[in-house]
């Protein structure tokens, strides 16, 4: 499991060459976070290209057995909380202007999750 958890805050710098080291992490983090974000919208460009390529029994198939899961929706959803999460959690260290920059850009993220959980839900039900 690459995943580590953890409930301590990051350390304060001590000096301007710790915390740019600091800021070097975080931003390698961002970088690392932005590739997942990458490689998960190639996932759904390959299940709509699936999606798209489907042979004629295939298709028979799909509409005796629907698909229990729309991935569009999903990988959206999954990569719009993974943004917000990353602008809400990497606020240590930053100067004022940066939290406040930082603030103000997951809100509309978060927002931007929850509409699109609605439109699934409205496309699902069909109301």
């Amino acid at each position: 499991n690459a995943e580590k958890i953890t409930t301590d805050p990051l350390e304060k710098p001590t000096s301007f060459e710790h915390a740019q080291q600091v800021e070097k992490n975080c931003v390698a983090f961002a970088k690392d976070v932005r590739k997942a974000n990458k490689m998960l919208a190639k996932v759904d460009e390959l299940v709509k290209a699936l999606v798209n390529n489907k042979t004629t029994a295939e298709q028979q198939i799909e509409e005796q057995v629907p698909s229990p899961l729309d991935l569009d929706y999903f990988l959206a959803i999954l990569a719009l909380f993974i943004e917000g999460f990353l602008f809400s959690q990497h606020l240590h260290g930053r100067s004022a202007l940066d939290q406040k920059v930082h603030t103000l850009l997951y809100y509309p993220v978060f927002f931007a999750a929850i509409f699109v959980c609605l439109k699934w839900q409205k496309e699902t039900i069909g109301v």
